[in-house]
């Protein structure tokens, strides 16, 4: 049975800041969804493991695959808000990556699980640092190829891993999921309008609710008139535009805080410094991310010779987790979801 996800009220999909959902594992989740069998498997090992960046103490769980000399690895990204590794997601990747051969390290973001620190009060290069510290960790350890060690990360981790993958020494490769290739303004701008377009609200309700999210977004961006912008929250919170596309009120005021330093962070020049394999997955339906902006502005930094550094996948149907509806209504994965991410990795690393 495929994963179930919750739904979410678009009160948290906005606060999470461009994008947590089902990728990153928000909410509660069913059974794992069926796959096709590895190429060959591989028992694997599981340990707690525990690294610090600066004074932040991070908590993970290493996969190590049984029998494998000079194993490539992964280190899991983070989207937004609180994710920890009690993560079906997380879980389902990790132990199918290392059925098939590849390590893993999944670790507790920052102010979550057993991680300190608060992701509240830190930027993307806070968290960029917390990666790096986990790939520091991961090349140090026995039985792994240190030069074949990347990055995999869904949603909000399109900001971070770039952040910290463009720096030295640089992954052997990266894995972005659903990543946004906009700022975030755009992309909480997006998700906006599509939820209010997916509505049955009349034109001029859209209207109302976009002129809302455009006032908190100037208010996140300039930290100027948050008592006109609470005032009219607090007047149209009964209606029904607003519940369908609400935005954050006084109690959320720490979300405006955290977000006016990343509002307009282009990951752009970070793409550009990169020379390591890249395997960006998009969804077709996607509500969070505009696939076909991403796409584009993703492909746009890799012409010529950088061309063969880039590998694209997208699924159509697909929404922001990946998963599309069969023939008999299931949200599901590609049946060959994992051994094809498998077969990228040890191909894109082995290539160093």
């Amino acid at each position: 049975m495929i994963p179930h996800v919750r739904s979410l009220p678009r009160r948290a999909l906005l606060l999470a800041g461009a994008g947590l959902l089902a990728v990153s594992g928000c909410g509660s989740m069913g059974g794992l969804p069926p796959q096709a069998p590895p190429v060959a498997t591989h028992q694997f090992t599981t340990r707690d493991v525990a690294f610090d960046n600066g004074d932040v103490a991070l908590a993970g769980t290493l996969y190590m695959p049984v029998g494998v000399v000079a194993a490539p690895g992964v280190v899991f990204g983070h989207g937004s808000g609180d994710v920890a590794r009690p993560n079906l997601r997380f879980t389902f990747e990790a132990e199918g990556l290392a059925t098939r051969g590849v390590a893993c390290l999944v670790f507790d973001k920052r102010g979550s699980g057993r991680s300190s620190g608060d992701w509240k009060r830190s930027t993307f290069q806070d968290l960029a640092g917390d990666l790096r510290a986990a790939h520091d960790f991961m090349r140090g350890q026995p039985g792994l190829d240190s030069n074949r060690i990347g990055f995999r990360g869904a949603s909000q981790a399109g900001w971070v891993m770039p952040i910290a993958a463009a720096q030295a020494p640089q992954p052997a490769f990266m894995i972005m999921i659903s990543g946004a290739m906009i700022t975030i303004g755009e992309q909480i701008a997006y998700e906006s309008d599509t939820a209010l377009g997916a509505s049955d609200l009349s034109a001029e309700e859209r209207q109302l609710a976009s002129a809302l999210t455009c006032q908190a977004l100037e208010f996140a961006r300039t930290g100027q008139g948050g008592d006109a912008y609470f005032a009219r929250v607090r007047e149209v919170s009964s209606t029904r535009w607003y519940r369908v596309s609400p935005t954050p009120g006084e109690s959320e005021l720490w979300f405006f805080e955290w977000l006016r330093p990343l509002l307009d962070l282009d990951a752009t020049p970070y793409f550009q410094a990169l020379n390591m394999p890249v395997l960006a997955y998009f969804g077709e339906r996607d509500t969070l991310v505009p696939t076909r902006v991403a796409r584009q502005r993703l492909e746009a930094l890799y012409q010529g010779e950088r061309a063969q550094r880039l590998t694209v996948i997208e699924y159509p149907g697909a929404g922001h987790d990946l998963r599309y509806e069969d023939q008999s209504g299931e949200r599901v994965l590609a049946f060959d979801y994992l051994n094809a991410m498998a077969a990228w990795i040890e191909s894109a690393s082995a290539a160093r």
